[in-house]
């Protein structure tokens, strides 16, 4: 059995677009890729994940991910995998939680102090 590495070969990834992309941006964004290697270029392409390594990225790699990202279940699986870019914890971070006592009164507000690096 071959295991699947969803963050290595998503087509998100291989596009260089967030997960709430519209289909207009991956388009334009395989566009743009295709270009680059039509010109014998590498395609730049900012990473979300920059820690994942490398990836060259090919004419057939790109025209797949744009299929997949096309096709409705395999874009949910490909999203559930993928950050979309504009997702942050840190409004749910600086929320004030209440501290309640044992008989039910707040008695204090204790806010997360934690910062995102």
């Amino acid at each position: 059995m071959t295991s699947v590495d969803p963050y290595g070969g998503n087509p998100f990834r291989v596009l260089g677009v967030a997960s709430n992309s519209s289909g207009k941006e991956v388009a334009r964004g395989a566009h743009c890729l295709l270009k680059w290697i039509k010109l014998g270029e590498t395609p730049e392409v900012h990473e979300l994940l920059p820690y994942l390594g490398l990836l060259r990225r090919d004419r057939e790699q790109i025209k797949k991910a744009s299929k997949e990202i096309e096709d409705p279940r395999s874009r949910i699986r490909s999203e559930l995998y993928w950050p979309s870019g504009t997702a942050s914890l840190l409004p749910i971070v600086k929320r004030p939680l209440p501290m309640v006592s044992p008989d039910g009164r707040t008695t204090r507000i204790l806010t997360l102090g934690l910062t995102l690096v």
